[in-house]
C-alpha cells in the first residue's frame, strides 16, 4: 500500500500549488522587467528557470489530484483510493504509462488515454509500487 502521511501530503500541495506557479509567475515577471530595462541577453537565464518552472508545475500539478488517495496494490491489479470512492483497475487496465524521470512523476494511463493515477517518487512505498508498475505495464518516457 502507498499513501502520504499528513505532514507529506501538506509539502506536496504546499509547493504544487502554491510554491511553483509562484515562482514561475515570479520569474516570468523579472524577466520581463529586465528586458525593458537592460536586454533580452541578460534575461535569458531567467526566462529560462521561468520554463523549467513552469513545466514543472504542469507535470506536478495532476499528482496533486491523488496525494491524499491510498493506492493498493497486487498481483491482479491495483485500487486508488478507499472505501466508496474506491476505483479498482486490473492490470490489463492500465494499458500505458508516462514517465517524467526528471520530475520523478509516473503518470497511469487506461486505454482510453485517460489519466487514472499519478504518482511521485517521495510517496511512501513508491519504489515498491514503481517495481510492480514496470513488471506488469512497463514504463515509458
Amino acid at each position: 500500500m502507498i499513501k502520504n502521511p499528513i505532514w507529506l501530503q501538506f509539502i506536496q500541495y504546499f509547493i504544487v500549488l502554491l510554491l511553483l506557479p509562484l515562482l514561475t509567475l515570479g520569474l516570468g515577471i523579472w524577466g520581463s522587467k529586465v528586458v525593458m530595462t537592460e536586454s533580452l541577453a541578460t534575461a535569458t537565464p531567467i526566462f529560462f528557470f521561468a520554463a523549467i518552472s513552469l513545466y514543472t508545475t504542469f507535470v506536478c500539478i495532476p499528482v496533486a489530484k491523488y496525494v491524499s488517495d491510498p493506492v493498493t496494490f497486487s498481483e491482479e491489479g491495483m485500487t486508488v483510493g478507499e472505501d466508496n470512492k474506491a476505483s479498482h483497475y486490473s492490470w490489463d487496465e492500465v494499458s500505458s504509462t508516462n514517465h517524467h524521470a526528471m520530475m520523478g512523476v509516473i503518470y497511469l494511463l487506461d486505454k482510453n488515454g485517460k489519466r487514472i493515477y499519478a504518482v511521485h517518487k517521495s510517496t511512501h512505498g513508491y519504489r515498491a509500487f514503481d517495481k510492480v508498475i514496470r513488471e506488469k505495464v512497463g514504463v515509458l518516457s
